[in-house]
C-alpha cells in the first residue's frame, strides 16, 4: 500500500486558523516520514490553486488534496486529523455519521463564514 500524500491549503492570514495549522504542522513534521505538506493560500502567488477554485474560494475554508482528490471543510479536517498524532480519535469521532451530520452545517454555515469575514475585516484594516 502506498503512502498517502496530503497537501493542506489554509488561510495563513487568519489569526485563528494559522496557529491551529502551525500546531498540526509541528506535529506532522516531527514524524520521521511526514506525508503532509502545507500551503498558505493567503501568500500563494497563483490565482487558481484547485480545479475550478479561485484564491478567494480557497481562503474561505480549509482544503486538502490527498492522492490527487480534493476535499474541503469537515472532510478536509477529517483527512488531516488522520495524519496528525494525537488527533486520530477526533477524525474517527467526526467521521461517525451522527456527528458528521451536525459538524458539516456548523462548519459550512457558521464557522467558515465567520472566519472568512474576520479575514476580510482584518485585511481591510491593514490596507486602510
Amino acid at each position: 500500500m502506498s503512502a498517502s500524500i496530503i497537501t493542506v491549503y489554509y488561510n495563513g492570514s487568519c489569526n485563528i486558523c494559522a496557529p491551529e495549522i502551525a500546531m498540526y504542522q509541528r506535529r506532522t513534521q516531527a514524524l520521521e516520514q511526514s506525508r503532509v505538506s502545507y500551503i498558505d493560500v493567503s501568500s500563494a502567488a497563483v490565482q487558481e490553486l484547485a480545479p475550478g477554485k479561485t484564491r478567494e474560494d480557497m481562503l474561505k475554508r480549509l482544503h486538502i488534496q490527498k492522492n490527487g482528490i480534493w476535499y474541503s471543510g469537515v472532510d478536509a479536517f477529517t483527512h488531516l486529523w488522520h495524519e496528525v498524532p494525537g488527533f486520530r480519535w477526533l477524525a474517527r469521532l467526526v467521521g461517525f455519521a451522527p456527528v458528521r451530520l451536525v459538524a458539516n452545517p456548523i462548519y459550512d454555515r457558521v464557522l467558515a463564514p465567520w472566519l472568512y469575514h474576520r479575514h476580510l475585516r482584518k485585511t481591510a484594516c491593514e490596507t486602510s
